[in-house]
């Protein structure tokens, strides 16, 4: 029976696999993922809970007759969509962040990953207090079944999203860096969703203050002269330029210092 012995020479699990910078930017390459998967689709239903300020909203076709009660009810896939892609967030984002502490990263690198945790956290957060008000907040990593959630306020999400993006304005890269890549979460990305959830909270002028660190920062500004991959089209302008494929990012080449963040 011993033959039967397996001794694996390597093996990759959640308790070796977020050691090093790569392991934990895999983990945050998924957080980009789910978030894109989450906000952007070719299902263009999907995210109209973000657009209409209703709890939630759908269009009625012909071909899609109405059953309001069915399409609508808290187990609908319209309902939970959102609420499983926002939580796979959450749950991913609570991994990076209970892991750095027992990593190899340095200093410096464990606050960068557990900044970009937090940032994605609070994105899940701040959407799902949006849709509905409270809802239950965890914020440590969960290994083991558990059931017995209950429902925060809408208040306390947002005072953890707060705390979550006042630490990754904090610590992640200027939108300025060398090192930063197009598409790359920055402080001014952070500031600037911190900025709108005190808006959410009431707190009106820490969203001045927030929103003022972004506006006032090196590397941004709205861009006033032609730019881009079309510059020299006629007619167009400034504004006409904003809008043309290639020109959403500022390092390939477009220079475009009005984006914040291109997902």
């Amino acid at each position: 029976k011993s033959f039967l012995d397996e001794t694996p020479l390597d093996f990759l699990s959640a308790d070796n696999a977020f050691q090093t910078a790569s392991d934990f930017q895999a983990s945050v390459n998924n957080l980009y993922r789910l978030l894109r998967a989450e906000l952007y689709t070719t299902n263009d239903n999907d995210p109209m809970e973000y657009i209409y300020r209703t709890d939630i909203a759908f269009n009625v076709t012909a071909a899609f007759p109405a059953n309001l009660v069915g399409e609508f009810s808290t187990n609908s896939s319209i309902v939970s969509n959102h609420w499983r892609a926002l939580y796979k967030i959450v749950a991913e984002a609570n991994t990076v962040i209970a892991r750095v502490p027992k990593s190899q990263l340095n200093a410096n690198d464990q606050k960068l990953f557990e900044a970009r945790g937090r940032f994605f956290r609070a994105f899940a957060y701040r959407c799902l207090a949006y849709i509905w008000g409270g809802v239950p907040l965890e914020t440590n990593e969960v290994t083991t079944a558990k059931v017995d959630y209950v429902r925060a306020t809408r208040k306390e999400v947002y005072t953890q999203c707060i705390s979550d993006l006042v630490f990754a304005a904090a610590n992640l890269p200027a939108i300025n860096a060398a090192a930063i890549k197009d598409g790359e979460i920055s402080s001014q990305a952070a500031n600037h969703l911190l900025a709108e959830v005190y808006l959410a909270d009431g707190q009106f002028q820490n969203a001045v203050t927030a929103a003022t660190a972004v506006i006032s920062s090196p590397g941004m500004a709205l861009m006033t002269n032609r730019f881009g991959t079309r510059r020299t089209e006629v007619p167009g302008d400034v504004y006409w330029d904003l809008f043309r494929k290639g020109n959403q990012n500022r390092k390939n080449g477009s220079g475009n210092t009005e984006s914040i963040w291109v997902i």
